[in-house]
């Protein structure tokens, strides 16, 4: 879909700075929370699970993964014959750990400040904000990967083993610090917003948990680019990297289902970031505020969960046949360029206003009206043929086919290495049914009208 505004809208779309003055002055007030009522489970027993019960399992299955052959059965009978061993499940960071997570944030906020890279304005939001990206995605990856493979490879300055030697202090410190730099989010959303997208829903739990400021920034820079986007999407990679360096050091040799697997990861993480305006117009930057459940997620379950295929691969060095690699890595690429070509259609639709071809014709589309909580008038173009045609959420399709592809060179020994395919099912389930309720809520009739044009939730023709 694309979003635009009418005439009325231009002093708040072309920047944040006219909103953020008022906010300033006291002439605007942030916004109210998202939630119209009291919910037990919403504001309190969901979020204090996840904020329990989270940290623990993202330490736990690396050393399933390092101490348990990853057999979660073997780790679960440990644990269960032995309970003092989940007070061995946080480790005290030591220096190297700290110097490995120093050097790396340094590293992103240096090429993010200092590449060059064109501005974009992202989608407007409820308060009539419209942030300003800096857009140097893939030039800041390539240097990165780089730098682990010259610095760390071929000229032996520091050892990418020792990330996966260090990796339980590593996570104990993110985990830690995740949680001070939610207090600290919290805080700002509430006593100094960067924009009015900000404030309370009266529940305190769910406020820490779901975030009180949808875009906090400083000097211009906004903390969901570099947090989600720079440190979490490329420290994915880079411990990859790291886990094949060390199977290389245990081993002397990189299995070829290692190969199969990180290459098709190191390809989706490029493809991010290649499409990293696009990620700016998803449901984790324009609608979910900055909490634990974005912070906390993108700093420690993404570098603790979404790597659990390289991390059980490194003790696990599986010669596949050639015709099973090939067979996973074109179809890992084949669902990879799906999932690409399905983002960038919708992504030029809506940079072109609807002016474009949609599968050799012109796009289909419905004129959807809304208003935001500034008081303007504004339209969407719901895209309703091309990829958009199949399904409302076709994009999901092929994003977990890739990430099953990138599973499979794991074989079938154990099922951690499968995790995060099912983990990935249920969230972006769940992310769609959220997408669904906000979209009617938004758009009224006019989505009534698209959900008939295309009927097909997620899976065409089936689902």
């Amino acid at each position: 879909m694309s979003s635009r505004g009418n005439n009325k809208s231009k002093s708040t779309a072309n920047g944040s700075g006219s909103i953020q003055d008022k906010v300033a002055k006291g002439l605007a007030k942030p916004t109210k929370g998202f939630t119209k009522k009291s919910n037990l489970l919403d504001d309190v027993i969901g979020p204090m699970f996840f904020m329990t019960c989270f940290p623990i399992f993202a330490l736990w299955f690396y050393r399933v993964c390092d101490e348990y052959d990853g057999s979660i059965t073997l780790a679960a009978k440990a644990y269960w014959d032995n309970p003092n061993l989940w007070n061995k499940t946080y480790v005290m960071p030591n220096e190297q750990s700290l110097k490995i997570l120093g050097s790396f944030v340094l590293l992103q906020l240096t090429l993010l400040v200092f590449l060059p890279g064109r501005k974009w304005l992202a989608v407007v939001t409820p308060a009539g904000l419209r942030p300003a990206y800096k857009l140097n995605g893939p030039l800041s990856y390539i240097i990165t990967l780089a730098v682990l493979y010259f610095g760390g490879h071929h000229f032996n300055l520091f050892s990418l083993a020792a990330v996966y030697d260090n990796f339980k202090e590593i996570l104990t410190f993110l985990n830690f610090f995740s949680f001070l730099g939610c207090f600290f989010f919290y805080y700002k959303g509430l006593h100094f917003p960067s924009s009015a997208d900000a404030g309370t829903t009266g529940h305190a739990i769910r406020d820490f948990f779901w975030g009180t400021e949808l875009h906090p920034s400083f000097m211009g820079y906004y903390a969901k680019q570099l947090v989600n986007c720079r440190l979490s999407m490329t420290g994915w990679i880079c411990i990859l990297w790291c886990c094949a360096a060390k199977q290389y050091q245990l081993y002397g040799y990189v299995s070829n289902s290692m190969v199969v697997s990180v290459a098709l990861q190191t390809l989706y993480i490029m493809k991010f970031f290649i499409w990293e305006h696009g990620y700016f117009n998803s449901i984790d930057i324009m609608h979910d505020r900055f909490g634990f459940y974005i912070y906390w997620g993108v700093s420690v379950w993404v570098p603790s969960f979404y790597t659990l295929v390289g991390l059980y691969l490194v003790k696990h060095p599986y010669q596949l046949s050639t015709e099973y690699a090939v067979f996973c890595f074109v179809a890992g690429i084949t669902c990879l360029y799906l999932n690409y070509a399905t983002d960038e259609q919708r992504l030029r639709f809506r940079e072109t206003s609807g002016n474009t071809d949609i599968w050799g014709a012109k796009p289909k589309y419905i004129r959807a009206k809304y208003t935001t909580s500034d008081g303007v008038e504004r339209e969407s173009l719901l895209l309703t043929n091309g990829y958009w045609g199949l399904s409302r959420h076709f994009n999901y399709v092929p994003e977990i086919g890739v990430s099953l592809f990138w599973s499979l060179p794991a074989l079938f020994n154990h099922a951690v290495p499968y995790f995060y395919v099912i983990f990935l099912t249920c969230l972006l389930t769940h992310r769609l049914h959220r997408d669904e309720e906000r979209c009617s809520q938004k758009y009224g009739t006019y989505y009534q009208e698209y959900k008939k044009k295309v009927p097909y939730f997620l899976i065409p023709y089936v689902y």
